[in-house]
């Protein structure tokens, strides 16, 4: 429980905390988060297709699952993270749900992550799928691969990994595996043929 935990806060820190850091000393950006007036809150046609292009793909729980990324959802600390004990490099991948209702949420953080390709092991994994598939907060879900000393089979196949610039990668993987509950969701899930295709990651390459 003690790295889900861990996941759940990093994750939801890392993004705001990324974003804060990079813009430190500018003008505030807007974000999602800050309500724009509303002759500026028409979505731009790339917002737009963003909105609704799937970035990974897969079978969840036997039905078809459809997520994408957001801003600062992909990252990979190459140099390691000061928030972390561990100095190993890191990375953590996100989608959320495109789907209308369904407030899913699926991070992927992997551990001692060398910025290469091939299957991860999986005592490197830490899972963790959150949020309701029809929006209501009575059927949210709090999944992921188990404890670190038991994880449950589950599977990160990374399959591209290309530097595009000094501080991006373009990244394609694979993602299957079971899905056990944490602080008390009995409940499970399985994800099968998972696919994420040339998404780009923010890269750090000096300890953040």
């Amino acid at each position: 429980m003690q790295h889900t935990l861990r996941l759940a806060f990093a994750c939801a820190l890392f993004v705001g905390f990324t974003s804060c850091s990079e813009n430190e000393g500018k003008p505030a950006a807007k974000t999602d988060s800050v309500a724009a007036p509303a002759t500026e809150n028409k979505p731009q046609p790339d917002q737009a297709a963003t909105a609704t292009k799937a970035e990974f793909t897969c079978n969840l729980g036997g039905s078809p699952w459809r997520g994408a990324g957001f801003f600062n959802s992909h990252l990979y600390y190459a140099g390691g993270n000061s928030m972390f004990k561990k100095p190993y490099p890191h990375a953590m991948i996100t989608f959320r749900s495109i789907t209308a209702n369904d407030t899913r949420q699926l991070n992927i953080m992997i551990n001692n992550f060398d910025g290469k390709t091939g299957v991860i092991p999986a005592k490197n994994l830490e899972i963790l799928l959150s949020g309701s598939p029809d929006g209501d907060n009575k059927n949210s879900v709090m999944l992921g691969n188990g404890r670190k000393d038991a994880p449950s089979p589950f599977t990160v196949e990374i399959t591209k990994w290309e530097s595009k610039e000094a501080n991006k990668a373009i990244a394609s993987g694979k993602v299957s595996g079971k899905l056990t509950g944490y602080l008390g969701d009995k409940s499970s899930s399985e994800i099968t043929d998972g696919v994420f295709t040339d998404i780009e990651v923010q890269v750090f390459t000096e300890k953040y």
